[in-house]
């Protein structure tokens, strides 16, 4: 409960749930405003988690960069999103890669660069992960994200997502004009670390290619 001064009335409240739940209820949340009377009034529907997905801004990451965020949200059974799941504890995996090499890590949210949400910060004190956490991509290749409610009486299926680590590379030249017969030499920088490296081609970790071979040739030994 927000409170405003010395006032014994509240401008905001905090509402959980709580006790066995075996099938949807709803209850009335009376507010009145002290000086005007008047009443307001919001209704809150309780009702079982049926499926959970994973919400995130992007599927490619990019390796050594800025950390994404991946949100679980969670719906009933007739496809409705429920407006919070704050404060549950939720289990996120990182199912291993045939070759066993270790694509993405979970970066803690007191070391990231982002503004941690409270009850994020506590859950990760307690040893425990919540709705929102920060992935990291370690090595290029391809890795698949797993949560689930750690509460078993909630028998809701897990549910996962494919994500790709890819390189921050760039072209040099990223655009060349050139005569027939003329020929141009390529090389690359990355971002890693936020600095940029030069990257030296041909590489044994990269390929160039050419769209369109009526139009052009393409020398891998000496990348021109």
């Amino acid at each position: 409960v927000d409170g405003r001064g010395d006032s014994t009335c509240s401008s905001a409240v905090t509402i959980s749930a709580v006790g066995p739940l075996s099938g949807k209820i709803s209850a009335g949340v009376l507010a009145e405003d002290g000086t005007t009377g008047l009443t307001l009034r919001a209704d809150v529907v309780v009702d079982k988690i049926n499926s959970l997905r994973i919400v995130t801004k992007t599927h490619e990451l990019y390796r050594e960069e800025t950390p994404e965020k991946f949100e679980v949200r969670a719906y009933d059974e007739q496809g409705n999103e429920f407006s919070t799941v704050e404060g549950m504890v939720f289990k996120w995996n990182i199912e291993p890669t045939r070759t066993g090499v270790e694509i993405l890590r979970f970066m803690p949210w007191a070391e990231s660069p982002y503004n941690t949400e409270p009850f994020l910060e506590k859950i990760e004190s307690e040893g425990k992960q919540g709705n929102k956490v920060l992935l990291e991509g370690v090595k290029t290749g391809s890795a698949k994200v797993t949560v689930r409610l750690v509460d078993t009486s909630n028998n809701v299926p897990p549910t996962s997502e494919s994500l790709m680590v890819v390189a921050n590379l760039f072209l040099v030249p990223p655009v060349a004009y050139i005569l027939p017969g003329a020929k141009v030499k390529y090389t690359a920088n990355q971002f890693r670390g936020n600095r940029m490296q030069a990257v030296t081609l041909p590489s044994p970790h990269h390929q160039l290619g050419v769209d369109s071979t009526g139009l052009a040739s393409l020398d891998q030994e000496t990348a021109t």
